[in-house]
């Protein structure tokens, strides 16, 4: 990109460059928590007005997407892929590993599904 000589940085950050993904218009900090969330909204919203016609159902749910839903699914999508709950706890930054075991729902739902599949009919 051409902003990374001027900030003076490199095309490819090193592993151990912990200076901010998204940066200021200044170039030198991170931009805050609000303003992510604020063009998250922007940008759902306007994905939601561009599908409204077409999809109104699916434009009303995207209207409620936030950072939070985002990290929510992410977490979520985590755990049906496996990966260990010390792991998604760390991802989530919940300090309790209770609060994580909320995002396991899906593991409840293939036990509900398999008990389904039973038939007493026989």
């Amino acid at each position: 990109m051409f902003w990374e000589p001027f900030l003076g940085l490199t095309g490819i950050p090193e592993p151990d460059d912990l200076s901010p993904m998204l940066r200021s218009l200044k170039g030198t900090a991170g931009i805050s928590a609000n303003m992510v969330y604020r063009i998250v909204k922007e940008t759902v919203t306007a994905a939601a007005d561009v599908i409204e016609e077409t999809a109104p159902v699916s434009a009303a749910k995207l209207r409620k997407a936030s950072t939070h839903w985002f990290r929510h699914t992410a977490v979520t999508h985590a755990d049906d892929a496996g990966v260990n709950l010390k792991y998604l706890q760390a991802s989530a930054r919940h300090e309790k590993v209770e609060t994580t075991a909320i995002y396991q729902h899906a593991e409840d739902h293939r036990w509900h599904d398999a008990w389904n599949k039973l038939s007493y009919d026989r």
